[in-house]
């Protein structure tokens, strides 16, 4: 996935921030407990020992690039060609929705609390680049100039005007990025305009963290179609920590367009009860965890802002907690669909 559909995933991760008035699902970075709260974190059946195994050994912000098949002949290293002064327009729309369920403590059947149909969220995003470092590398920026927001068939009635109120402190936001040839990360920064409250500026950030390296990079390596690679990476989905792994596929490169489908999956590292504002004494502990995404994006090498993608992620938990000498079961759903398209300028 290109750097600029990586920051589609952003948008989706900050309208999710700002649209739900239950906590956050996750946990702190790894050391203990977020503030110190006396919330107790219980093992987690979720996590699964091999996966904390294989994150242990990742440095923090590595990218992970592992070429799996290099495909058929013949065979070329995939890079991206920016040029300084190049500019284009993207416009991202995308779909949400979330439910969130209980166990009934009298019957032991489940119990849904909601189920939330958001509306249609579209962002249109200027962008440049406006130069190379000394490695090489390009820099680039965003900034977004426009916010739409559209009714959904089962969205919940009065959401338009609500999320349209919130989603106009985004206005503005400007995003610069570093990134390599071969698709790596360098360097991410996000600016908050000024009249964006500070619980939407901390939105921001921590969807900042969760999609720090959403792109997807090329191997070192000469590939040709049908060649396949894995991209992982341990992101900060603050404060939960996970194991991001992407598997991509060359589907088609004709001259310098090139059509790469991918599936993500995400693997819980460490959750923390924290989030969930319990009491000291409390404890909480995931017995599910599972995310899971697909999508495809075409893009011209030649000219990176000329691109087209879709992606569908979804996360499904569950976690056990105790309070008050009470113990409860509750589940957690979301799911994003978003697609993106842009033109050089």
């Amino acid at each position: 996935m290109s750097r600029w559909f990586g920051l589609s995933l952003l948008l989706s991760a900050t309208l999710f921030g700002c649209k739900k008035e239950v906590p956050p699902e996750a946990g702190g970075a790894a050391g203990g407990a977020a503030g110190g709260s006396g919330v107790d974190v219980a093992p987690t059946s979720a996590i699964d020992p091999a996966v904390s195994a294989l994150a242990a050994t990742f440095a923090p912000g590595e990218l992970r690039v592992t070429l799996v098949n290099p495909g058929a002949e013949p065979r070329q290293p995939l890079r991206y060609a920016y040029t300084p002064g190049m500019a284009g327009l993207v416009q991202v729309k995308t779909d949400s929705d979330m439910g969130m369920g209980m166990t009934d403590p009298a019957t032991g059947q489940p119990m849904e609390l909601m189920n939330i149909i958001m509306p249609s969220v579209i962002f249109d995003i200027e962008m440049a680049a406006t130069g190379l470092d000394a490695d090489n590398n390009v820099l680039t920026s965003s900034k977004v100039s426009a916010v739409g927001v559209e009714e959904r068939p089962g969205s919940m009635p009065g959401l338009v005007d609500t999320l349209t109120q919130q989603l106009a402190m985004i206005m503005g936001m400007t995003t610069e990025v570093t990134v390599s040839p071969s698709g790596r990360l360098v360097r991410q920064e996000i600016t908050p305009p000024s009249a964006m409250s500070p619980e939407m500026a901390e939105t921001v950030k921590m969807a900042e963290q969760a999609t720090q390296n959403t792109g997807v990079a090329f191997p070192d390596e000469a590939i040709g179609v049908g060649a396949q690679w894995t991209v992982m990476n341990v992101s900060q989905m603050s404060p939960m920590e996970v194991l991001v792994t992407q598997t991509a596929t060359l589907e088609s490169l004709e001259g310098n367009v090139a059509t790469i489908r991918f599936t993500i999956t995400q693997d819980l590292v460490r959750g923390d009860a924290d989030m969930m504002g319990l009491p000291p004494g409390s404890t909480l502990e995931f017995t599910e965890f599972r995310g899971e995404g697909a999508g495809q994006l075409r893009i011209d090498l030649s000219q990176p802002f000329v691109f087209s993608g879709e992606s569908l992620v979804g996360l499904q938990a569950g976690f056990d907690m105790t309070m008050n000498g009470e113990s409860q079961s509750a589940s957690m759903t979301m799911r994003s669909q978003t697609t993106t398209a842009s033109t050089n300028r």
